[in-house]
């Protein structure tokens, strides 16, 4: 399991307590990547203790999860790589779902379910759940099926030989499903393999969210030309914004706030297409 991370010491002993309480074998390698370049995860280790059998590592020199997966990636020496994100919260039996049955031969990754948490009731969370962000069902059904590296198998095999991910800010694990599938490879879908994702708690993290899924769906466009409809998040906050006011005038007050909180991440989204999608270098000191 190869999990990056860029958070404080705080989030770090909440993902290792986490991890702590999942099933596995003495096989199983787990390795968590230090993107922040603060030692908060060593940190964290030191200060818990019963902390769980762990590889930490440092990959900082570029701000990237997707640098760090890489990075993890050639840490371990599994022949299945499970990546899962930071503020996933993995169920006990994570592992053993994803093997319940083998992989056929040519399935190059497995996504699980990356279920909402429920643990928040802040405004902005309550918006996400309502939402069914992460949806790995969902986005498997699309006409060009992806799947997320918040909770997905991959194959060792199939990622060398794709030569890993993309190493950018947003857009690397929709881009690696895209290139499994070029390379005749296959991505299943296990739900029986379920983490808990802890959305974003507050609106400016929301904002710099969609800002950088912007950046990525960019970069996706000209990676992959013709990959989905042209986007218009403009004509989507405007929508979003008079559904607002009508859910308002109709006392549908928690649900006006919702489709606000659309209007706002359409705009971010758009402002986030005029950045590009290059992770920032950690400046040598």
């Amino acid at each position: 399991m190869v999990i990056p991370f860029a958070g404080s010491e705080t989030e770090a002993r909440e993902c290792l307590r986490a991890l702590a309480g999942m099933r596995r074998t003495d096989s199983d390698e787990l390795v968590i990547v230090d993107n922040g370049g603060c030692n908060a995860v060593g940190a964290a280790v030191l200060g818990m203790d019963r902390p769980p059998e762990v590889l930490v590592i440092e990959a900082s020199a570029r701000r990237s999860s997707y640098y760090a997966r890489n990075a993890g990636a050639r840490a371990t020496a599994a022949e299945w790589l499970l990546f899962i994100d930071a503020d996933c919260r993995p169920r006990a039996d994570l592992l053993d779902r994803f093997f319940d049955t083998l992989p056929a031969a040519g399935c190059g990754a497995r996504a699980g379910l990356v279920l909402p948490a429920g643990v928040g009731d802040r405004l902005v969370e309550r918006h996400a759940r309502s939402r069914g962000l992460l949806d790995q069902r969902a986005f498997l059904e699309r006409p060009r099926p992806f799947a997320v590296t918040a909770n997905l198998l991959v194959r060792r095999a199939a990622l060398e030989q794709l030569e890993g991910f993309a190493e950018v800010r947003s857009g690397g694990d929709v881009d690696l499903s895209w290139r499994l599938a070029e390379h005749g490879w296959t991505v299943d879908l296990r739900d029986s393999a379920v983490v808990e994702h802890e959305h974003r708690a507050t609106f400016n993290a929301l904002l710099r969210q969609r800002a950088r899924y912007g950046a990525g769906a960019r970069w996706l466009e000209l990676q992959h030309p013709g990959s989905r409809p042209t986007p218009r998040p403009l004509r989507g906050a405007a929508r979003s914004a008079q559904t607002a006011v009508a859910k308002a005038l109709r006392g549908a007050g928690e649900e006006a706030a919702f489709n606000a909180i659309d209007a706002a991440g359409y705009i971010a989204h758009a402002i986030g297409r005029r950045l590009g999608n290059e992770p920032q270098s950690t400046p040598r000191t």
